[in-house]
């Protein structure tokens, strides 16, 4: 494997690393602030906040 191959192999992963970070951050920025202003309780949070996380790893596994 040549240096500038291993070079764009790191940088693609660290593009993959933190878009996965900033989605996964937005969603559970989105869910906090519905459940402070809705009141829900902590188990309708940690629901949806796991479902959507959730379903965000089942939609980008295949990427």
């Amino acid at each position: 494997m040549s240096h500038a191959r291993t070079l764009r192999s790191v940088a693609t992963n660290a593009w993959r690393v933190l878009a996965d970070v900033a989605a996964i951050g937005l969603w559970t920025v989105l869910v906090t602030l519905l459940a402070l202003t809705a009141s829900w309780s902590w188990l309708q949070f940690y629901t949806l906040l796991l479902l959507g996380v959730g379903c965000y790893v089942v939609v980008t596994t295949a990427w």
